[in-house]
């Protein structure tokens, strides 16, 4: 038997080393695949072709409370505060201020009673929001202030306050 030349000897080295060299990139690629797969069939989410999903703008916000009288006038209405967090929360009820259409000052504020609240978990409390309705109110304008306890919820109630004619 003849002996091998150097020449022989780098090229069974260079195809060994090419052949695993394609053997751990085909291994990637179908453990890529499995990993693929196991993740799109474990995913908790369902897509229909040609559906759209609703976007952040068209999510449903709380109805607003709308406090309106006559001027010199004071209105109220009573909001219902429930707890639905697994532990107590005792925080103040914070009112924004009151803006108008161009988001100029009101010149008035929302008041709420109680000022603070303390909740149990599952527990109820109703709020009440008072507003004087002054001559500083624009008749037939709708001024909008927000009602909130930080800490209970991560969206506040909105108010709408309207001076009539």
């Amino acid at each position: 038997m003849a002996d091998r030349t150097p020449w022989e000897d780098v090229v069974r080295r260079a195809y060994d080393a090419n052949f695993r060299y394609w053997e751990a990139v085909g291994q990637a690629t179908s453990d890529y695949a499995k990993t693929v797969s196991r993740l799109w069939t474990e995913l908790p989410i369902s897509w229909t072709p040609g559906r759209r999903e609703p976007s952040e703008s068209s999510a449903p916000t709380s109805p607003a409370v709308v406090l309106e009288g006559v001027a010199g006038s004071e209105a109220a209405a009573a909001v219902m505060l429930t707890n639905d967090l697994g532990r107590e929360v005792e925080a103040a009820v914070v009112a924004t201020p009151l803006v108008g259409p161009a988001g100029e000052s009101a010149g008035v504020a929302l008041r709420t009673e109680p000022e603070v609240v303390r909740l149990s978990p599952g527990g109820r409390t109703p709020v009440t929001v008072r507003v004087d309705l002054s001559e500083k109110l624009a008749p037939a304008t709708d001024y909008r202030a927000e009602v909130n306890v930080p800490g209970l919820s991560h969206r506040g109630v909105p108010v709408i306050v309207r001076r009539l004619a």
